[in-house]
């Protein structure tokens, strides 16, 4: 076996490609096939999907008028593997993600949650970025020398034009 046969053997599992600004399609589309690959992979995606396991309401075994939240000693091992899944969807996503975005949507607690707000964020970059470049085609198509303008004047004014971010 090979080093890397002989890591997924013992359980690790490869990092999820970095997501930066313009790739977010190739990025989700890579992420889940790293997903694909794990071996938890239905519960990860429903995490990611449909959201978390949500704790229940039970009785209080100490006072059987109350009524309390769930805690993971509670969970039978169906519910305490989804609860599992959810924990490590976000910590992939997370993984996955540069400083810049990390910031911009770290005040999501679920990984439902995280995936959507990477879906709204980058579906406004994809936007933002297209019409950036529709407006530097535009402005390089359309490019005259005005009237009275030196040819030094307007090439450095079509300089600015090919050398805007």
């Amino acid at each position: 076996m090979s080093t890397t046969q002989d890591a997924l053997a013992a359980g690790s599992d490869a990092r999820p490609p970095m997501l930066y600004r313009g790739n977010y399609v190739q990025w989700s589309s890579r992420f889940m096939n790293v997903i694909m690959g794990c071996k938890e992979r239905k519960l990860l995606i429903n995490s990611i999907k449909k959201g978390p396991y949500v704790m229940k309401l039970i009785d209080d075994p100490n006072n059987k008028e109350e009524k309390r939240l769930q805690t993971e000693d509670d969970l039978n091992p169906d519910e305490l593997a989804q609860f599992e899944a959810d924990i490590r969807a976000k910590n992939l996503i997370l993984y996955g993600l540069s400083n810049y975005i990390y910031n911009a949507i770290d005040s999501n607690l679920t990984a439902h949650d995280l995936w959507q707000a990477l879906e709204r964020l980058m579906q406004g970059a994809d936007v933002g970025t297209q019409t950036q470049q529709t407006l530097a085609l535009w402005n390089y198509q359309s490019f005259k020398q005005l009237p009275e303008e030196s040819l030094e004047d307007a090439y450095i004014r079509f300089n600015k034009i090919i050398n805007e971010p």
